[in-house]
């Protein structure tokens, strides 16, 4: 238990002193402070909407393109200032107007960078919000954190932490693998800023976890049990 008091300890002092490094953003380029912001925009949290106080009219968002994956992925808002033309990132203005200052990363808690509702956004370090992405294509394993070994012949799983590796351990089974993975982000107390291995064991964890029928509810498990199909798919 202190061991995961002192790693938790550590992830929260590295993530402010990362975001506390001196980083060049267009926002706080534009908006120094948040009094500065103010009187710039008005942004309706809610409707999602930013509103150009100088001009009086709602700036328009768009979905920017990622050159090198070439998908759609961030909503962002063209703003002037000063005969200056800026594009802002969605997510990171919504957060600033929200809580009064800007780290250097911001990320979407569910992975879906096109929700920017201000619950689904938090400040993270950089290693991080790489746990809390999606796993890579081209991988060996359909598993994050998670490899094929060619000297053992087993399947690897690993994690970094504060840019060190830890080696969880080798397995014959891919899913145990997986699971491990799983297991030492829960030991970790990382559970919450990672996505976990969707792994057989992980849904039947989850399965588990929903409160049994009451017993005088009992019968409803025969009732449904005992009911035919509609369509016989035979």
């Amino acid at each position: 238990m202190e061991r995961h008091k002192k790693i938790n300890k550590d992830y929260n002092t590295k993530m402010k002193k990362e975001n506390n490094k001196a980083v060049k953003c267009l926002i706080l380029e534009a908006f120094p402070s948040k009094e500065i912001l103010r009187e710039n925009l008005f942004i309706d949290l809610d409707k999602q909407e930013v509103t150009n106080l100088l001009t009086m009219k709602k700036l328009k968002n768009f979905l920017s393109t990622n050159k090198r994956k070439k998908e759609k992925n961030y909503y962002r808002i063209s703003f002037s200032k000063n005969k200056k033309h800026y594009n802002f990132l969605l997510h990171r203005l919504f957060f600033y107007w929200h809580h009064g200052y800007l780290p250097k990363i911001v990320d979407h808690k569910d992975t879906n960078s096109q929700n920017n509702k201000i619950e689904n956004l938090r400040e993270i370090t950089t290693s991080g919000n790489k746990r809390n992405s999606k796993k890579k294509k081209n991988c060996t394993s359909k598993y994050k954190g998670v490899s094929w070994s060619k000297k053992y012949k087993k399947w690897v799983a690993k994690l970094t932490l504060n840019r060190k590796t830890i080696y969880i351990g080798l397995f014959d089974n891919e899913d145990d693998a997986g699971q491990a993975y799983n297991n030492k982000i829960r030991e970790l107390g990382l559970e919450e800023v990672a996505i976990l291995n969707d792994t057989p064991q992980e849904r039947a964890r989850k399965n588990i976890q929903f409160d049994p029928l009451p017993p005088e509810m009992n019968h409803l498990k025969d009732l449904f049990s005992n009911l035919e199909p509609l369509v016989d798919f035979k």
